[in-house]
């Protein structure tokens, strides 16, 4: 019985040994996956005040979109050495009733569209931060905790901006425009 056992056990035991990777080169495969992964992504773009100005948005709020950080001018004050006097607007047509609706409408539909693209942009940004941090292959580095407190702030961004699309909804429906 002894001769059998022997014989078997070394016939199930030598697959075993030719098929096990060591931990080097598990460690090695890993490595290059993640070069791999690295080599598809390009770095992120960091956005400036510059880029903000040069990107033709007006000035101002989710709720006040005209508004701007700029002091009005005092139509009483003397005009500036050098500059061309202040001619009144033109006297043309008068808008309709129907024509400034229209043109509010279409407004509320701009303000609406930016606000829902805002939300879209952080939900997705919130979404690729959450499975950074569930890569479970840098669970004690350091760039977790500022993966963790980015995430906490774009969700609070996220919760701003759902808030803002709720009100521009909650003022198309008191202005009876449709969606």
């Amino acid at each position: 019985m002894r001769k059998l056992i022997v014989p078997l056990a070394l016939v199930l035991a030598l697959p075993a040994g030719l098929y096990a990777q060591s931990l080097g080169e598990v460690a090695a495969k890993e490595r290059e996956r993640r070069e791999k992964l690295r080599q598809g992504k390009h770095a992120p773009k960091v956005i400036t005040e510059e880029d903000l100005r040069a990107a033709g948005r007006p000035r101002g709020t989710v709720s006040n979109p005209g508004a701007t950080n700029e002091p009005a001018a005092d139509p009483n004050a003397p005009a500036a050495p050098g500059a061309a006097p202040a001619s009144p607007a033109p006297a043309g047509k008068e808008k309709s009733e129907e024509e400034m609706l229209a043109q509010r409408q279409a407004q509320w539909r701009e303000r609406m569209k930016r606000a829902q693209e805002d939300v879209q942009g952080l939900n997705q940004r919130a979404e690729q931060l959450q499975l950074r941090l569930n890569d479970t292959g840098n669970v004690y580095a350091a760039s977790r905790t500022n993966l963790m407190n980015e995430l906490e702030t774009t969700k609070a961004l996220l919760a701003t901006a759902r808030q803002a699309l709720a009100s521009l909804e909650d003022e198309g429906r008191r202005s009876g425009f449709q969606p």
